[in-house]
């Protein structure tokens, strides 16, 4: 049978002292891991001008809700993207426009000429790509691979968008779906 001294119990205390500063030091980094990841959403709006309408597609990282965790110090990570969309006609699987990849441009650079991969890290500006637009003088919409350069014409009707932005391993998908009319004024998302 071992003897206990003082010493021993000293030791005892200052090593589950130093374990409990340990765990609330790693408390943190564990939150982080777990909670800072990127979150991807998309959001799908159209801009009017005197000549046509276009129909855009952004993407931005939501940062972090919970003020605990903000408190505690976790952030929301930035996410390196690239993103490629393909078109569907809405009643049938004919595919429109064929898994095309995406030109990124940063929301508020108007400097910006775009680019494969973007980094989304600030929720208040994030990336934009084109999916379509529609001239006033056309009674039909366009959708562009802006590197092929290929026109594709969207006759009147309904088309479902399928948006992939890859960031790592993981892909965060969205569609969205389109009717197109004849007039700029007949063509929206839904």
């Amino acid at each position: 049978m071992a003897v206990k001294n003082d010493c021993t119990d000293r030791m005892e205390a200052a090593a589950f002292a130093i374990s409990i500063i340990a765990i609330l030091m790693g408390v943190p980094s564990a939150l982080q891991m777990f909670y800072g990841g990127p979150r991807i959403r998309f959001n799908f709006s159209e801009l009017v001008g005197p000549n046509a309408k276009l129909f855009y597609c952004s993407i931005y990282s939501v940062p972090i809700q919970n003020r605990i965790l903000q408190r505690l110090g976790v952030r929301r990570e930035r996410a390196d993207i690239s993103v490629r969309f393909r078109i569907h006609e809405a009643g049938g699987n004919e595919i429109v426009l064929d898994d095309t990849q995406t030109k990124l441009t940063k929301i508020g650079d108007p400097t910006d000429k775009g680019s494969i991969v973007a980094t989304v890290s600030d929720p208040a500006f994030g990336v934009t790509f084109d999916c379509a637009f529609h001239a006033k003088d056309r009674g039909f919409a366009n959708a562009i691979d802006p590197f092929t350069k290929m026109i594709v014409t969207l006759k009147p009707g309904r088309y479902r968008f399928l948006i992939g932005a890859t960031c790592g391993h993981k892909v965060f998908s969205r569609w969205q779906e389109m009717t197109v009319g004849t007039q700029p004024d007949h063509t929206y998302w839904t």
